[in-house]
Parts: structure tokens; sequence; C-alpha cells
């Protein structure tokens, strides 16, 4: 049967406990990016839900509660195009 790696071709790569560490925290990050932007656009839903309950009594309340909202959602829009760009959080 014919072997389809050669294991003795390239050497792996060196890791010690530091590089383990950085990648462990690196996965942290990116998780606790992600959870805040799920819940960025959670409260941006929110916002918008409440904008729809209160237009009937206020319309300025219901105004500011969606450009609240439009916020949220462009924020979240430049801190995932900022992730993108930097190249992190892309597993």
């Amino acid at each position: 049967m014919p072997m389809i790696y050669n294991f003795e071709e390239k050497q792996p790569p060196e890791l010690n406990e530091k590089m383990l560490r950085e990648r462990l925290k690196h996965r942290d990050l990116c998780r606790q990016t992600l959870i805040l932007r799920i819940a960025a656009v959670l409260v941006s839903l929110c916002y918008i839900l409440f904008a729809f309950c209160i237009a009937p009594e206020s319309m300025a309340l219901a105004v500011v509660s969606i450009l609240v909202a439009y916020v949220t959602i462009v924020g979240n829009g430049v801190i995932s195009i900022v992730f993108y760009k930097k190249g992190a959080c892309l597993e």
C-alpha cells in the first residue's frame, strides 16, 4: 500500500507553552468578539421593536430609538470590517 503522506520531508513546527497560550488567548478574543457582535445585533433589534411599540405614543422617541439602532448596526459593521481587514478571527 503506497503512503500518501511523506512525514520525513518536512519538520513539524516547534510548539511551546507560550505559543499555545497565545493561540488560546487569540481564540478567546475571537469568541468574545463574536459574542459582542451578536449582542449588538440583538440590542439593535430590541431598539427597533421598542421604536415600533412606542411610535403611537411618542414619534420623537421612536425616531431616536431607530437612530440608536442604526448607530449600533453601523458600529458592528465597522468592527466586522476592521477585523476582516486585519485578518483576525477568520477561523
